[in-house]
């Protein structure tokens, strides 16, 4: 059965004013580990955080905080030694010299910023860089990852007062968040340890989650492909990565092409076990 989902905030304060008596106590329990292991962001402009409240993945898979990439490269040029592409991942600690014609923009994971750089030395940091010689304009863009979601049971008024919280997850007893793109075949995009990787894409709202999608890639990206089933919009998905000699990498993330913000690169991205 499909369901409606509604943000977490919403679905507490149904069950605050359920006029239908106690929420179950698996919803209990729910709601209290949710509030448990969300963690709260800055609130000022000026913070790395962005105002953001996010969660961690239980699995370590999930887009959005720990200590792998700061951010994704949207777009470089006149830069021979900058030693990045599009696409590419950077990391806090590293270098990338733009000399005095070359310029990047960065899309950054934890700040929700689009960073500019014309010329000079870059130190890359998290939620934004350290520029020697350069230029830096900064424009704030909609935070895709840690959305807390949840879901309400479909039928007429699930959203409203009284509804019933169905799930956010099919691990029960896990904390979820996931990464939304705008983009309704998005390009995952994960760190290769060379070699072919195996992509799954795997529905979540089904009762038990489904394949939809199994690739074999050599690279670190793919598209998901214009004859690959259709990702409905706001359902949850998981993409895994599978490579020789390591653990699978694994994100959650749904489909939103109303999602605020200019459409970037990072837009259209799923970044797998970043």
């Amino acid at each position: 059965m499909r369901t409606h989902r509604v943000p977490v905030v919403a679905a507490l304060l149904c069950l605050v004013v359920a006029a239908a008596g106690p929420a179950p106590a698996t919803a209990q329990n729910l709601f209290e580990s949710l509030l448990k292991g969300a963690t709260k962001g800055g609130q000022s402009q000026d913070q790395d955080t962005g105002g953001r409240m996010g969660l961690r993945s239980g699995g370590g898979g999930a887009a959005g905080g720990g200590g792998g990439a700061a951010a994704l490269v949207e777009d470089v040029k006149n830069a021979p030694d900058a030693g990045v592409d599009f696409l590419d991942y950077v990391f806090p600690g590293q270098v990338i010299d733009l000399g005095g014609k070359g310029s990047l923009v960065l899309s950054y994971f934890d700040s929700c910023m689009l960073e500019t750089i014309q010329g000079g030395r870059v130190t890359v940091e998290r939620g934004a860089s350290a520029v020697d010689g350069g230029k830096v304009s900064m424009e704030k863009v909609a935070c895709q990852g840690d959305q807390i979601v949840v879901a309400a049971a479909s039928g007429e008024g699930g959203a409203e007062a009284g509804a019933v919280v169905d799930r956010v997850t099919p691990y029960s007893d896990q904390d979820w968040s996931e990464w939304t793109v705008k983009a309704e075949r998005p390009t995952f995009k994960w760190v290769s340890t060379g070699g072919a990787a195996t992509i799954s894409v795997i529905d979540m709202d089904q009762e038990p989650p489904q394949i939809i999608w199994q690739a074999s890639v050599n690279g670190d990206r793919v598209a998901y492909p214009d004859d690959a089933p259709t990702l409905e919009i706001g359902w949850p998905y998981q993409v895994t990565v599978a490579m020789a000699g390591q653990a699978a990498l694994e994100a959650v993330f749904s489909v939103d092409p109303d999602l605020g913000g200019p459409d970037t690169a990072l837009s259209r991205v799923v970044p797998v076990g970043r």
